[in-house]
């Protein structure tokens, strides 16, 4: 697989603790990337080994039992199937742990080991009843952002809008301040958290029915019936009480909700799911824009509960046609549905 240039910069950044302000050597680049190629030719063609700590052997992919070792020594290992099936591996140590509910909420600091197909996925990921946070993939996250403003790689109306308006700090890397960054990419956190967190209580409550929808999934896997499904239980977790939305209506920051609608503008376009949720929560692309607008204009912070509320009631409203249709499960049925929730230049 072909990595992007800019997460082999960040993994060399990383590695060689090399800011994001600073230029990067481009001999000494190219020498580690060289190096690391020959490593990763190495072990390209061998197959994975059992794990072994203090005498007890794992296979790689017992995430449980490895970690009923690691964690008590402040250490946390994660492997998950990334990309065709291939796994994704990440250890690091653990910065922080706490209870939320029944949830143990694992805050991760430094990554001692990780592929680069970590870089592509949310820095916060629920499994079971823990979630784990990366500091590290946060901070990268917002420096992209941050990149993108400096060197003017976002139009125009997007920088007024979600920017200059919503984010009340200097996002200039010559001028970033560490101890604002590090406040920001833990309050970014936060914020993730609450959307995995609404994925629990989803999957928890069977608000979106368990059987249901692994049954559709099942049935119409890589499809766009699937895509469907899967951005509705993203709508849940915004939506249900104490998910992503209800957080920020909460919090009333605006620097974090400009950092969540400046994600969702900026992304809804790279998949099926995001370019569904976003119609479902926001009416499309044009209309999340006239919310921003009139968020600027007016403060009031009920815009943002009325749009969790409206949505929630359209996502139950969906889940409830979806158990009508699955019970026949006829295709033609599923696409009818969805057709309603396309936006228009889909």
């Amino acid at each position: 697989m072909e990595i992007e240039s800019h997460f082999l910069e960040h993994l060399y950044r990383y590695e060689k603790k090399i800011s994001a302000e600073d230029d990067i050597n481009k001999r000494a680049f190219d020498n580690w990337l060289n190096d690391k190629k020959a490593l990763w030719k190495e072990f390209s063609d061998k197959d994975y080994q059992k794990i072994e700590i203090n005498g007890n052997i794992f296979d790689f992919s017992d995430n449980a039992g490895i970690n009923k070792i690691l964690v008590e020594n402040g250490y946390f290992y994660h492997m998950k199937d990334a990309y065709i099936g291939k796994p994704s591996f990440l250890l690091a140590r653990i910065a922080d742990i706490y209870k939320k509910e029944k949830y143990d909420i694992i805050i991760l600091g430094d990554e001692l080991a990780k592929d680069l197909r970590r870089s592509y996925y949310s820095p916060c990921e629920l499994i079971y009843n823990s979630i784990f946070c990366r500091i590290v993939a946060e901070r990268f996250c917002l420096l992209e952002i941050i990149k993108k403003l400096k060197n003017k790689e976002i139009s125009k109306t997007e920088n007024d809008i979600f920017i200059d308006y919503l984010i009340n700090f200097d996002l200039k890397l010559e001028q970033a301040n560490k101890v604002i960054l590090d406040k920001l990419v833990h309050e970014q956190i936060k914020v993730h958290i609450s959307h995995e967190f609404g994925h629990a209580i989803v999957r928890d409550k069977e608000i979106f029915p368990n059987e249901l929808f692994m049954n559709i999934i099942n049935n119409f896997s890589g499809s766009e019936i699937e895509w469907f499904v899967d951005a509705i239980h993203e709508v849940f977790a915004e939506t249900v009480d104490n998910g992503r939305l209800y957080f920020l209506k909460e919090k009333k920051d605006k620097v974090l909700l400009g950092l969540y609608f400046y994600e969702t503008f900026s992304n809804y376009n790279l998949h099926p799911i995001l370019k569904f949720k976003m119609k479902i929560l926001f009416d499309g692309p044009e209309n999340l824009k006239n919310i921003v607008l009139e968020l600027i204009k007016t403060g009031n912070w009920d815009t943002i509960e009325n749009i969790r509320k409206e949505s929630y009631v359209k996502a139950i409203e969906i889940v409830e046609n979806l158990k009508q249709i699955n019970n026949e499960m006829k295709k033609e049925k599923f696409i009818e549905l969805i057709n309603k929730y396309k936006l228009s230049s889909s």
